[in-house]
């Protein structure tokens, strides 16, 4: 377990830096109380690791945010959103409605399901990225999207619009975004399942202002991937994981450079990581980390992946 804290502190110091304390505290655990689940509050050279009992645990989805002071304010399972208090965001129940919700009431399974981003041209909003699947006799996985004044609420805050249908396609579970390179703006990013297409949504002041999409050129892999989108500290590169059947379950990442001002992918590659295995986990790091038995691949200044036992350099 301290391997894994600090294998956690590491990963996330360089992005912590750079985000104004939204992703000051991390919230963790298991559902369902009374079992103890857990805190991180992250600064500029340590972390803090608490246990606490919570009404609100995560099976899979989990997002949760701080405001520029560093204050923890939101968070969300995928099935609702809490307060500052860890209780019911004003008008936060009854998200992502359908019957995969319903099936899994303590938590959604969708690794990646949801993300909380500063609402763009809004000092007291939060816009909160969400999926889910539609139903149980197709493939399609829809993204939603709804917004959170902290004006409301006596200050705790309160949902204004909820379960905006952005996207209702056979999408890979996982979403993710990127801060424009205007400073202010976000792409918000979702791949669709055995698919080399990316969709890729600006998100401005004035809303969500395109849904564009393109192919990035690598052979579709199998379905019901669990990409595991993740950009690097500068934006400019994006990494992703496909496996190539459900038998074999050999493992890839694409690896794609990313235009911040466009919103264009270019220069795909596909990189073979790990044969006869799901790969779970990789990242972008700046730090050099090897964990004994832990998924990890990284990529700081070169191509690095997983072998079973460690990381190690291409």
């Amino acid at each position: 377990m301290k391997k894994l804290k600090m294998l956690l502190f590491l990963i996330l110091l360089p992005q912590l830096l750079l985000a104004q304390f939204y992703n000051h505290q991390w919230l963790i655990g298991y559902w369902p109380p009374p079992f103890l689940c857990g805190r991180i509050e992250f600064d500029s050279t340590s972390y803090t690791y608490s246990t606490e009992v919570r009404k609100m645990g995560f099976e899979g989805t989990q997002g949760n945010i701080c405001n520029t002071n560093g204050d923890f304010i939101i968070s969300s399972n995928g099935v609702w959103i809490a307060n500052a208090n860890n209780d019911t965001l004003l008008n936060g129940s009854g998200l992502n409605p359908g019957y995969f919700v319903n099936s899994y009431p303590n938590g959604s399974l969708i690794p990646n399901g949801n993300f909380l981003i500063p609402t763009p041209g809004d000092t007291s909003g939060y816009t909160l990225f969400h999926q889910t699947e539609v139903n149980s006799t197709s493939s399609n996985c829809a993204l939603y999207y709804s917004t959170i004044d902290m004006n409301l609420d006596v200050g705790l805050g309160g949902v204004l619009s909820k379960n905006n249908i952005l996207i209702n396609d056979s999408l890979s579970w996982g979403i993710t975004a990127c801060k424009h390179a205007n400073g202010r703006d976000w792409w918000i990013i979702a791949t669709k399942d055995s698919s080399d297409k990316i969709y890729k949504l600006l998100y401005t002041d004035n809303g969500i202002v395109s849904i564009d999409s393109q192919s990035l050129n690598f052979y579709p892999h199998a379905y019901k991937n669990i990409p595991q989108l993740c950009f690097n500290n500068e934006g400019n590169l994006l990494a992703f994981n496909v496996y190539d059947n459900p038998v074999d379950r050999n493992s890839f990442v694409i690896l794609c450079d990313f235009d911040r001002c466009t919103g264009n992918f270019s220069n795909t590659r596909v990189i073979s990581v790990y044969s006869g295995a799901y790969l779970w986990g990789y990242l972008f790091s700046e730090w050099r980390v090897s964990i004994h038995k832990y998924f990890c691949v990284y990529f700081p200044d070169k191509h690095v992946k997983f072998t079973g036992e460690y990381c190690r350099h291409l």
